[in-house]
């Protein structure tokens, strides 16, 4: 995305975590970001000791574009520090169109939180943390405000995946797992004027979408060899209530590699489960069809009552594995 839109005239830049390799060639001002200020890694890996190969990890490296400018930061200032770039990258911006990709580092764990907002919430430390994004998120907003641009950029808030610790309820499971727990998120996305204000949406849209999306939008041009998993999703953001999204598949691969579930509209089958299921107290995990219109916590299996549809998810899981 960053060397499509940097292609197209943006300025690009990355706050916070990479996590995309910390190899010199696979770093952000290889990748297409004219800035980075952050770290390379997740920052469970500060100082870490890794017993299973014998290694141990070094202080968390921060980086201001190349250069290390710190090792093993004081991670309770991690939110406020990224927060402070992009204050000051949207108030130091050029006559260029821009493009800010701002990835905190909490809630993973260990989690930190600053002095200022330590306490503060009634939820312990979990609740602390998410305080301090929300007033995070609204600090770049009342930034891009009182710049007098809020209403020609587009802001989105996200998560990649879901809790590692505490609850996803109503959903069932936590990260790294298959069940919609760990894989659904929630997604904000503004653009005053342009995307209609206050309207919840169900429609089943992926960040892989938000690549051509944001291509479409800013007029860039995909090279016609790129193969896409993510699809334009612009009408349906500016027309959500008369805009249908097409039926596609989405398949859910477990950190082992392997396969285990489809979601097809509102059908979502599982064949296997690699974590979340306890197979010494539950026994073999059994073929499991869920409706998730009905049944967004994916507790009442219907595979026996339609078997039609079983087939049908099962013969796409099979089709798409064959094909990589």
């Amino acid at each position: 995305m960053a060397e499509l839109l940097k292609d197209d005239g943006y300025t690009t830049s990355i706050i916070g975590k990479w996590h995309l390799g910390h190899k010199e060639k696979y770093m952000p001002n290889n990748q297409g970001f004219d800035q980075f200020y952050g770290v390379p890694y997740s920052n469970d890996m500060d100082n870490y000791y890794y017993a299973q190969i014998g290694f141990q990890s070094p202080p968390l490296p921060f980086y201001r574009n190349r250069k290390l400018i710190e090792s093993g930061p004081d991670q309770r200032f991690l939110t406020k520090r990224y927060t402070d770039e992009a204050i000051r990258q949207i108030k130091n911006r050029s006559e260029k169109p821009f493009f800010i990709y701002l990835a905190h580092n909490m809630p993973n764990t260990p989690l930190h939180i600053s002095p200022a907002f330590k306490g503060k919430s009634k939820m312990g430390i979990y609740g602390d943390v998410i305080m301090e994004l929300d007033w995070s998120a609204g600090e770049i907003i009342k930034t891009l405000q009182e710049e007098g641009i809020d209403k020609n950029t587009i802001f989105i808030f996200t998560s990649d995946n879901g809790p590692r610790v505490g609850s996803a309820k109503p959903l069932r499971g936590q990260k790294a797992e298959t069940w919609d727990g760990g894989q659904r998120v929630p997604a904000i996305i503004v653009w005053p004027g342009k995307i209609p204000k206050g309207v919840v949406c169900d429609g089943f849209v992926t960040t892989m979408d938000l690549f051509p999306t944001l291509a479409k939008i800013s007029g860039a041009k995909i090279p016609d060899t790129l193969k896409m998993d993510g699809i334009d999703i612009s009408n349906y953001l500016f027309h959500p209530k008369t805009t249908n999204l097409p039926e596609r598949p989405f398949y859910f691969y477990a950190r082992n590699g392997e396969m285990e579930a489809v979601r097809l509209g509102k059908w979502k089958l599982h064949l296997k489960k690699s974590r979340g299921w306890n197979p010494d107290r539950d026994g073999a995990f059994p073929v499991s069809l869920y409706n998730l219109d009905t049944d967004i916590g994916e507790k009442n299996n219907v595979a026996e009552q339609y078997p039609k549809v079983v087939k049908k998810l099962t013969d796409l899981m099979n089709e798409f594995n064959s094909g990589l």
